[in-house]
């Protein structure tokens, strides 16, 4: 169960945008594989000590004093023994910490629906999950692979906030060289594509924070056959951006496109062109297009929407496909009188390659 640097430095942001707070528990016991001065460096600052990272100082940088380790076993040491399989949680943990941290254990357990309910109770209100998920290309690492759907779909039915969703994405056989780090929204791999991936190694960060009345054990359908593929719960987005050796690389600002000339596509779908330098989805890559689409300040969605249910289900889904993007409005009204602005928000052409 490890934290590589990149995923420190997110985790560091995301702590400190949120306000999350302590204590802490990790499902296992963390292994950090960078020095504290490495993590000073990162972050534009200086640290006298370059010796290994113990988990305590990492989490002190963060604000929190108190941490606590759990483990099937006292293998490495953890501080407490729990199964996360066990259907009951011990009292001594119910509702007693501000984080709990699944660091690369869940897909280690098998019985996830008793891991993730236990979850919810070792929250206090206001208490952020936080995960990191093998999504792609973690063949047999553990028993499953996790797609970010479970995370949205799961959360929204127990009633957390969506904070934030991300991916890591490198190479494979390639885990110390660059990193994209790149926003998840619903359907952000495709929503019921098959075939839509690629080589590379894909883990979801995924945040949500605990509300009065979670529900511990909520059985979510997935939202692709709900009826709520415009649903309104959606975590941050951001530009992609890419990590090497743990510093952010500067890149150029995104290209923001006001939609004010769509035409009408069929039921509930619109169009609108777009500039041809930018580059859209395609039968050869289904997801390659990292455009975001905003009504008023709200996040649309999801992308890489099938056309046709664009038209019939409408509530924001789009697709950007090839130089024309397809949309919706949430509420199906039309974007060119209902009073509301529209704008995609398209990377850099340097990232979107990448995508």
């Amino acid at each position: 169960m490890g934290i590589t640097i990149e995923q420190a430095l997110i985790f560091s942001e995301w702590f400190d945008r949120w306000g999350i707070k302590g204590p802490a528990a990790t499902l296992g016991v963390a292994a950090l594989p960078f020095t504290m001065r490495e993590y000073a460096l990162a972050l534009g600052r200086k640290h006298p000590d370059d010796g290994p990272a113990p988990p305590g100082a990492y989490f002190a940088a963060l604000g929190i004093e108190e941490l606590v380790s759990l483990d099937v076993s006292d293998y490495e040491g953890a501080d407490v023994i729990f199964d996360l399989n066990g259907p009951e949680l011990p009292a001594s943990l119910s509702r007693r910490f501000g984080v709990v941290l699944n660091i690369g254990t869940l897909e280690h357990v098998f019985h996830v629906p008793n891991a993730l309910a236990n979850i919810t109770r070792m929250l206090r209100d206001e208490g952020v999950a936080l995960h990191i998920l093998p999504t792609s290309n973690a063949v047999d690492h553990g028993f499953y692979q996790f797609g970010p759907t479970l995370m949205f779909d799961y959360y929204a039915a127990a009633g957390f906030e969506m904070l934030e969703a991300a991916a890591t994405i490198l190479e494979p056989r390639a885990v110390s060289a660059t990193v994209l780090v790149a926003p998840i929204q619903p359907g952000a791999f495709g929503t019921g594509l098959l075939g839509a991936g690629d080589a590379r190694i894909v883990l979801t960060l995924f945040a949500a924070r605990k509300k009065a009345g979670a529900i511990e054990r909520p059985a979510p359908i997935q939202s692709l056959y709900s009826g709520r593929l415009g649903s309104r719960q959606r975590p941050r987005w951001f530009p992609p951006y890419e990590m090497r050796r743990g510093r952010r690389v500067p890149g150029p600002e995104p290209l923001s496109v006001p939609l004010d000339s769509a035409s009408e596509a069929g039921g509930r779908a619109w169009a609108h062109p777009l500039p041809a330098t930018t580059l859209g989805d395609s039968l050869d890559n289904p997801i390659q297009s990292p455009l975001a689409l905003f009504e008023d300040e709200f996040l649309l969605g999801p992308p890489h929407t099938v056309h046709d249910l664009i038209r019939e289900g409408g509530g924001g889904a789009y697709s950007h496909w090839g130089d024309t993007l397809y949309f919706s409005t949430a509420d199906g009204t039309d974007p060119r009188t209902n009073g509301r602005s529209y704008r995609a928000v398209i990377p850099a052409l340097s990232l979107v390659e990448r995508r």
